[in-house]
């Protein structure tokens, strides 16, 4: 009191009082007073009675110390950044703060959304300048985090850890735009001590060296960390610590906080300002993202909810799924790969009778009449493909070689290829993923089968979302599996082993794997499908083969033989296929089916070529000795003389062919008819167009290109009675025609005369008014009954121009008078004429019916 008494009367004199933070720096004597007081009082003074009394005393100092007082921030919170870059460093480089903080702003511009609203304002470049080395995160971190402990002795903590760390950063020669947050190296043991030690923390240290890395992770099992192993697994293309630098943020900001959880705001880390506190140029937000959704399935101690991260001593699903895949046997492994790999191709494949672990040549079955799919398997180290596809084991020859196909993984060498460094490393990659993974799928069934023999109740398991987890994780060893199967083996059209690659989406089901595998023979021309089976090309080709590898008349046997064992043939996508080439072959003219049933025959007592109208759709081609020839075979022998198709039949083709070509000159229709079916006659052809235009199945026309206003003069019907089709016409289809406009709108006239029509009106006469007063709307142009009889031998004659509908309601008498009075006689006659005939009027209904 006399203190302040004194500075207050003299100039030039201030006492200054400081705390070490913003609160009571000696709070945690509180103890120490309650012994004090219980010695001093005689009595006992429970922690809460002392710290009211410590709190009294203070508020009756405070009081005398506030008459006087000023109060000064040494500091404020703009100004503490500059103030640390002084402290610890001599110069600041102002051109390179402005071009980092353009680099660190052009990357906030391309994630948007993601991050905080604050980051994607303009002004924060200028946030990021005046923080500069410092990201503005790190700066917002330790003064609003950190400096709030109690321990921590507020500027002068923060200057501690950053003198620390600029000098790790220095001693490693560290090249980076920015110190963030996860630039503290708590590997560090005095780094490490000074931030949780303060913190009060000490029971984190587990977490740090099995999730981030500490000083003792190197002591565990794996030698490192988990976010370590992560980073070794899956390496940053600039080799930059992903993982351990994104989940030792979310480590550092559960330091403070920790007794009010996840309801303080300063314990944890959200989403986006985690993408804000990691993301630097060289490490985007979307790799962050990556990093930080590891966390759910290979952390043992961080955890997410509700949108925020952060570390928690008791050990997740994913520390005991650890621990259960460290005492895995390589036998639990290779088995369950086994299993996954049974997956990645449909045993329903109509293509391929599919082979499973398949790692000599005795395991490809032989003799089976279609093509074989053999699945490698994963550790089969090494194969011989020209062993596998020409031997059955045991130096036994292999049948039907050209049916011998394999599908092969990445981590199975083949015979004569060389690896190098980089592709035995990419293997070996494969295979320890694999393992990994499969070890990961293993572990979580064990825990979900018997949570309680790990210390883990079934229900809270269940609410933890792991049946979820488990089930992605089963997913990606299923997707994994199957992208390993990257090669294809089988043989070539020069006989020789052929090897492709394939890329697939991968998944259980084998969908995709199959389709890979069928567009890749597709494109090397070693598949027959349905769709290729009757094309003129295909024919021609398999003609060839037929004919010229085996003899002039092949039979059907023989040729499934070949489809079979001839390594230089392709192989039919099903065996449907043979049967749709020998009947699409004779219905093109390429050859004709027969059977001779007696060896003294000199004809076949069967044949079918193109003239017969082909091949019986009841014909079982699998019952008796049927045989190929072609068509000139077959005349030269006397089987077949004539073999020229109908015009009747080419007329069907020309339709055909008019359908999917819609406009078309008439040698393009002549070429597509060819090709689709064979050496037919263009005059044959030329005549078939001219019958399908007389009978209005095709217009045809003189313009080539008519222009947008230009409709060519269409003939056909009675028009194209004399014309005859030459090669530069064009033809259209009636829908064609139609949908350009160069068809006019039919004529809804009806117009009707005579005798007999006099006969029918005259008796519907006494319905007509009836029929508009319900409500009738034909108007005709002209109604005429002429030279009706009268009863005493008068002529009557009735006109009527253009009556409208409420006109013909108001003759409604007249009608009935005159249906009563007159008669037809033989020089009676009528005449009706409607433009526009409206089908649903009960008038035009009742004149449609008497004229019938």
């Amino acid at each position: 009191m006399a203190l302040l008494g004194y500075a207050r009367t003299h100039d030039g004199l201030s006492i200054v009082l400081t705390l070490a933070s913003q609160s009571d720096a000696f709070q945690g004597q509180t103890g120490m007073l309650q012994s004090v007081l219980t010695s001093t009082l005689g009595r006992q003074v429970d922690e809460e009675e002392a710290a009211a009394l410590a709190q009294r005393a203070n508020q009756s100092i405070m009081g005398v110390v506030k008459r006087d007082a000023t109060t000064t921030v040494p500091v404020r919170p703009t100004e503490i950044s500059s103030v640390l870059a002084r402290r610890l460093f001599t110069h600041i480089n102002e051109a390179e703060a402005n071009a980092t903080a353009e680099a660190y702003m052009e990357m906030y511009k391309r994630s948007g959304a993601q991050l905080p609203e604050a980051a994607s304002q303009n002004d924060y470049k200028h946030t990021i300048v005046a923080n500069y080395p410092f990201h503005p995160s790190f700066i917002a971190y330790l003064t609003n985090k950190l400096a709030s402990s109690e321990s921590f002795q507020g500027t002068r903590g923060v200057l501690r850890v950053l003198a620390m760390a600029i000098r790790t950063i220095w001693q490693h020669n560290r090249d980076i735009p920015l110190i963030h947050t996860n630039r503290l190296d708590v590997a560090n043991p005095d780094l490490a001590d000074e931030l949780i030690g303060r913190t009060g923390a000490n029971d984190l240290i587990t977490v740090l060296n099995a999730d981030i890395g500490g000083a003792d992770s190197e002591n565990l099992e794996m030698g490192r960390s988990v976010a370590q192993v992560l980073d070794r697994a899956n390496p940053h293309p600039k080799w930059l610590p992903l993982y351990e630098w994104t989940w030792k943020t979310v480590f550092l900001h559960s330091l403070i906080g920790r007794s009010e959880g996840l309801s303080s705001n300063i314990f944890g880390i959200t989403f986006s300002e985690a993408l804000l506190e990691v993301s630097m140029p060289d490490l985007p937000p979307s790799q962050v993202e990556i990093a930080l959704k590891a966390i759910a399935n290979e952390a043992y101690y961080l955890r997410e909810k509700d949108g925020r991260y952060y570390a928690n001593i008791d050990p997740t699903e994913a520390r005991i799924v650890s621990t259960i895949k460290q005492g895995l046997h390589q036998d639990d492994i290779a088995e369950q790969l086994i299993i996954v790999a049974r997956k990645v191709v449909s045993h329903n494949s109509p293509t391929f009778q599919v082979t499973q672990d398949v790692s000599e040549p005795e395991h490809i079955p032989d003799n089976t009449g279609r093509p074989v799919l053999a699945i490698i398997r994963l550790d089969a180290n090494k194969i011989d493909p020209n062993i596998m596809t020409t031997t059955a084991g045991e130096g036994q020859p292999r049948l039907e070689q050209n049916n011998v196909f394999m599908l092969v993984p990445e981590t199975v060498q083949i015979e004569g290829d060389t690896w190098s460094e980089d592709r035995i490393k990419k293997a070996q990659y494969r295979k320890d993923r694999l393992n990994d993974l499969s070890r990961t799928v293993i572990a979580m069934r064990r825990l979900q089968n018997k949570p309680e023999d790990y210390g883990m109740s079934a229900g809270k398991l269940q609410n933890s979302g792991f049946t979820a987890k488990l089930k992605e994780r089963e997913l990606a060893l299923q997707t994994t599996v199957a992208q390993a199967y990257d090669t294809i083996l089988f043989p070539g059209a020069s006989g020789q082993i052929t090897q492709k690659s394939i890329k697939q989406a991968g998944g259980e089901g084998g969908a995709s794997v199959d389709e890979e595998i069928h567009r890749v023979l597709i494109e090397e021309g070693e598949l027959i499908t349905a769709e290729s089976a009757g094309t003129q090309a295909m024919l021609l080709q398999l003609g060839k083969l037929f004919f010229d590898s085996i003899s002039q008349t092949p039979s059907l046997k023989q040729i499934k033989e070949q489809f079979n064992q001839n390594r230089r043939w392709p192989i039919l996508d099903n065996p449907r296929i043979l049967e749709q080439l020998i009947r699409s072959g004779v219905e093109k003219g390429r050859w004709c089916l027969y059977r001779m049933d007696s060896a003294e025959s000199t004809k076949p007592e069967h044949l079918y070529s193109r003239e017969t109208g082909g091949i019986p759709l009841d014909l079982k081609l699998s019952e008796g000795n049927w045989k190929l020839v072609t068509e000139q075979g077959a005349k030269q022998r006397g089987w077949n003389p004539e073999a020229e198709p109908t015009v009747k039949q080419v007329r069907q083709w020309v339709e055909s062919a008019m359908t999917n070509l819609s406009n078309a000159q008439v040698k393009e229709v002549i070429e597509k008819v060819q090709e689709d079916h064979g050496a037919v006659k263009e005059a044959t052809v030329l005549s078939a167009i001219d019958e399908a235009v007389q009978n209005s199945r095709i217009y045809t026309y003189g313009i080539k290109e008519p222009g947008p206003d230009q409709k060519p003069e269409l003939i056909y019907g009675s028009s194209a009675m004399f014309h005859q089709a030459q090669k530069e016409d064009m033809l259209a289809t009636p829908a064609s025609a139609s949908e350009k406009g160069w068809i006019e709108p039919e004529d809804t006239r009806y117009t009707k005369q005579g005798h007999g029509l006099a006969v029918a009106l005259h008796e519907q006469l006494g319905k007509i008014g009836s029929l508009y007063t319900r409500g009738a709307s034909t108007q005709p142009e002209i109604l005429r009954l002429a030279m009706l009889e009268l009863p005493n031998g008068g002529k009557l004659s009735l006109d009527l121009i253009n009556p409208s509908p409420k006109d013909m309601q108001a003759l409604s008498e007249l009608f009935d008078v005159l249906s009563e009075i007159t008669t037809v006689g033989k020089d009676s006659q009528a005449m009706i004429d409607i433009l526009n005939a409206p089908d649903d009027c009960a008038f035009i209904n009742l004149m449609k019916q008497a004229d019938e």
